[in-house]
């Protein structure tokens, strides 16, 4: 069996644990590791306890720096999930059953149960809990919040070399490269909520066993104990404690459903803390993303990341966007060919106006063969009455893109822009084309 998981630099010493304490309960066990970082740490190569470590950039994202700049650190460590999934199945030929788990797990026993349900199922899945909460104050505190993060908890995910795994991780790839985002306001929240879809898609075992992602969502319904020197949930051997929210929201609710401060949760979790101290907690915290900068040491900010999740066929023609020049510019460089593709694939419902020269214009013309694609074009001639006309329905919202194509310096164009409709200069797209 393999156990996989993903991390960025400063999270290795929990990936670390992880891997120790796999090994240490399944001496057979292989873990590898995607990291997402630009390269390998060298601080790793004194404590490594992974079978196999791959960047995030060699496990075959198209168009690799365009996919992560558009995620920050936590989204990204998600987003290239079911990529390296289907790098595993590719490169491990050899194994057929795998476990995802997340970093921040301390395994305490092994995983039999899991053996023994791949016989018949493909696909594994954890809910988040497993009853109704008891009071009001838990439905507020566990219940609620499960609407809004999903309902399983994908720290854990099993899957097998099956058919229906395979139709599920195709699934589960597409989605998390379409949006994996922390978004409520649009219901996502990275991976868990499209996973939400899965039992109604795929055949899926839903695995209720108390030991397993035992967390502190969870621990209202999770009695947790010890028995001939095995930790226990309801009776039952603990496989794996999920220490999400260390040393924040996780410290809140241990202390009202565990108020028992000799309960045989503490002692584990004093293991755990130790255990991330001696696998470098001090160092592996201090070191910073390597994708959270452009070239030029400049830090990326989230304004700078958000046309590349909300326009993506404008951002995915911008050159590599980790030159700072590249992304604060208002002018994207393009060849007459990406421009044809870039407004073939606006939506047929997108209301866009393109204003350009004559002969763009004319080049434009012959090179749409949808008719419905037209019906919602508009093309004008690159004067000032056609630019402020069209910037007042802009500002209306009677038009959903406008494009402005021109050969020349647009910088008198942009701070007309910028000093009448402040707020739509960032969301037109100025293109220059190129040979």
């Amino acid at each position: 069996m393999v156990i996989c998981t993903v991390t960025c630099a400063d999270y290795l010493y929990k990936a670390l644990v992880m891997a120790k304490t796999a090994k240490t309960h399944m001496p057979d066990v292989k873990v590898y590791l995607c990291l997402v970082e630009k390269e390998i740490p060298s601080l790793l190569n004194e404590n490594n306890l992974f079978d196999d470590i791959v960047l995030a950039k060699d496990i075959g994202i198209p168009n690799f720096e365009h996919f992560l700049f558009k995620h920050t650190i936590y989204e990204a460590c998600i987003a290239v999930k079911g990529r390296y999934f289907k790098y595993l199945l590719d490169n491990l030929i050899q194994e057929d059953n795998f476990i995802f788990l997340d970093p921040d797990i301390m395994i305490l026993d092994t995983f039999t149960e899991i053996t023994e349900i791949f016989q018949s199922n493909s696909i594994i899945l954890t809910p988040q809990i497993n009853q109704p909460m008891e009071t009001d104050e838990q439905v507020d505190d566990i219940e609620l919040p499960h609407l809004l993060y999903g309902v399983f908890n994908l720290g854990f995910l099993g899957f097998k070399r099956h058919p229906e795994a395979l139709k599920f991780i195709d699934w589960y790839t597409e989605r998390l490269e379409y949006a994996c985002y922390i978004d409520l306001s649009s219901g996502l929240f990275v991976d868990q909520k499209w996973v939400n879809l899965a039992p109604s898609f795929f055949e899926v075992y839903i695995l209720k066993h108390p030991g397993y992602n035992v967390s502190s969502w969870n621990l209202p319904e999770r009695k947790i104990g010890k028995s001939n020197g095995k930790y226990t949930s309801n009776g039952r051997n603990i496989k794996f404690y999920h220490f999400s929210g260390l040393g924040s929201f996780a410290e809140k609710r241990e202390k009202i459903y565990i108020s028992d401060r000799y309960n045989p949760f503490y002692e584990f979790k004093k293991q755990y803390i130790n255990l991330l101290d001696e696998m470098g907690k001090k160092e592996y915290e201090q070191l910073p993303w390597s994708y959270e900068y452009y070239e030029d040491g400049e830090q990326i900010t989230f304004s700078d990341r958000i046309p590349f999740r909300t326009n993506r066929t404008n951002a995915d023609l911008i050159p590599n966007p980790y030159k700072r020049e590249n992304v604060k510019s208002n002018v994207i460089e393009i060849s007459e060919e990406n421009l044809i593709t870039l407004i073939n694939d606006q939506p047929l419902t997108n209301k866009l106006v393109i204003m350009a020269d004559k002969n763009t214009i004319k080049v434009l013309k012959k090179s749409f063969l949808s008719k419905k694609q037209l019906k919602n074009l508009t093309l004008l001639p690159y004067n000032w009455n056609n630019l402020t006309s069209s910037l007042k329905n802009f500002d209306k919202h009677q038009i959903d893109t406008f494009i402005i194509i021109s050969n020349q310096d647009t910088k008198e164009v942009q701070h007309f822009i910028k000093d009448k409709y402040r707020n739509l200069l960032e969301k037109i797209s100025f293109i220059n084309i190129i040979d």
